[in-house]
């Protein structure tokens, strides 16, 4: 249950879930919003947003399927060592992007285009797979036929060198196509 105790953080709450991941083989963890129920004990106490109960589900996902490490979400906590609002995967995104260069899908690891919003394990599998094949992704086209988001996934991709973020670079790349 969230939010019962008034001093556990979400950060408490990751740490315990993924010691029972690593340690008892926890196979998936439920949460729970509190809802005060008048009349008992905790009856005065306030209800925890369902919106916080919905980053420990996405969170624990990047933690089960996308493996990530606890390092990579202690980055993004808040002061009080709460996740902050919004998607935590876009939020380590930025903060990850902030040190490290635009991802070129036709060189990327595994484990890099998982870092990606909007690329998930099967389309990460299949962009590796293409490697493996020789492939080479030219276009964004190519890209979401495989399933990436890339509204999502744009700002933090590379293609032929280059990537779209703004409607100017959409431009200017669709120009210097033209002209090759």
């Amino acid at each position: 249950v969230v939010g019962a105790v008034e001093q556990e953080s979400d950060w408490d709450l990751l740490k315990r879930i993924d010691w029972q991941y690593q340690k008892m083989d926890l196979r998936r963890a439920y949460f729970s919003s509190f809802i005060p129920i008048e009349g008992t004990p905790l009856g005065n106490r306030t209800a925890t947003p369902l919106e916080r109960e919905h980053r420990l589900y996405q969170t624990d996902w990047l933690l089960r399927i996308y493996h990530y490490e606890m390092d990579d979400l202690k980055e993004i906590l808040t002061e009080n060592n709460n996740l902050p609002k919004g998607d935590p995967k876009m939020h380590i995104a930025r903060h990850y992007f902030q040190n490290h260069s635009r991802i070129d899908p036709n060189k990327a690891s595994y484990r890099e285009l998982l870092r990606v919003p909007g690329i998930g394990p099967i389309s990460a599998k299949r962009i590796i797979n293409l490697q493996t094949k020789n492939f080479k992704i030219k276009r964004r086209e190519q890209l979401k036929s495989i399933g990436v988001v890339l509204k999502r996934a744009d700002s933090y991709l590379k293609i032929n060198g280059s990537n779209q973020t703004t409607i100017n670079d959409f431009f200017n790349n669709k120009t210097q196509n033209l002209l090759n």
